[in-house]
């Protein structure tokens, strides 16, 4: 059984990936008692560059200014976060080393969040996109809680009289309010209608990802490609495929990324490529659900498509605040709170 069989918990969260860690310790600093509940078997969040990149992504996405704004901000937040919990941000330099440089440049200076500079060797360099190492930041959270992650399955939830009971392989655990950080997984049983249709409307992307011993100093990004330090190698990615939740490598796959690599760095990639799969969870706008569900005590922190790492701290924060009231009692709540709202689908 579980440290917390049996006993009340102030909030429960499902899910230990990078959105469920950063809102357990959000939470956690503002004097909540956490439990934090994970299967324990590898997640898209360990599976992953940890590249925080709102310029680029921003720019290939072809988002409206104000989802610039959104992915800026949630930048900025990154710094007083990971220092709160001793994770290390690399200031990697990051180009973009695709074709068409002149208009990457071009629609950087559109965004006016950030002015692009473009290199001698004609790439464009983007200086606030910056790197953490994935696994390394995850440990950091999990040892920032107060209590350790219970590794069980969840099998089901159900309302009780004071909040959520929560049944796990490891037995049933109780919270007065509950938080899902379940990534991409289907919903699951016992859970209010209308939420269930809510989790239904998250799409499943599958992503692979290779890790070689091959060494680089920046990050260079292409369309559909990156090269990125990590470790004493780098990290080459990332397929995005929507659909699919199958976890086995594609050989094809690899072989394409592994030439678009090389054209990337104008060099042949180092061998061998270990080759890992994530599955991301992504809604219909791109943004994440991170607020209340619209049923009392149960909130969400799901699917921010391949922008987990660097949405991570701001949908802690917009989750925090509306467990605490801050929004709905006029307080000074996050900006963003009501285009991250999972709520805006329901009459969609």
């Amino acid at each position: 059984m579980p440290q917390s069989d049996n006993i009340p918990n102030d909030i429960l969260i499902i899910g230990a990936g990078v959105l469920g860690l950063c809102t357990a310790v959000e939470l956690t600093r503002r004097g909540h008692d956490v439990r934090v509940v994970d299967t324990g078997v590898s997640n898209a969040s360990s599976v992953a560059a940890g590249m925080i990149a709102p310029i680029l992504e921003a720019v290939m996405d072809r988002v409206t200014p104000e989802r610039a704004v959104l992915m800026r901000d949630a930048r900025s937040i990154w710094d007083g976060f990971a220092k709160g919990v001793g994770i290390a941000i690399h200031p990697a330099k990051t180009f973009w080393a695709g074709r068409q440089t002149t208009a990457m440049n071009k629609a950087i200076e559109q965004l006016e969040i950030q002015p692009g500079s473009v290199t001698d060797e004609g790439r464009v360099s983007v200086m606030s996109d910056v790197l953490i190492e994935p696994g390394p930041a995850l440990a950091a959270m999990r040892s920032a809680l107060a209590r350790p992650v219970i590794k069980a399955w969840v099998g089901s939830v159900a309302r009780t009289a004071n909040g959520w009971k929560v049944a796990t392989g490891q037995g049933e655990i109780e919270a007065r309010t509950l938080v899902l950080a379940t990534g991409a997984s289907k919903p699951m049983a016992g859970l209010p209608p209308e939420v269930a249709r809510l989790i239904a409307r998250i799409q499943p992307i599958r992503g692979q990802i290779g890790s070689v011993p091959d060494r680089t100093d920046a990050v260079l990004r292409g369309l559909g490609i990156y090269v990125a330090p990590s470790g004493e190698g780098a990290v080459i990615g990332a397929t995005m495929e929507p659909g699919r939740r199958d976890l086995e490598p594609d050989a094809a796959a690899g072989r394409q990324l592994i030439e678009a690599a090389e054209q990337l760095l104008g060099r042949p990639v180092a061998r061998p490529v270990e080759w890992r799969v994530g599955i991301r969870g992504a809604t219909p706008d791109g943004l994440p659900m991170a607020g209340a569900s619209g049923e009392p005590g149960l909130y969400l922190a799901l699917a921010p498509r391949r922008n987990g790492w660097l949405l991570g701290p701001l949908v802690a924060r917009v989750v925090a605040e509306a467990i605490e009231g801050e929004i709905q009692d006029g307080g000074a709540g996050s900006p963003h709170a009501a285009a991250l709202d999972p709520r805006r689908f329901l009459t969609r």
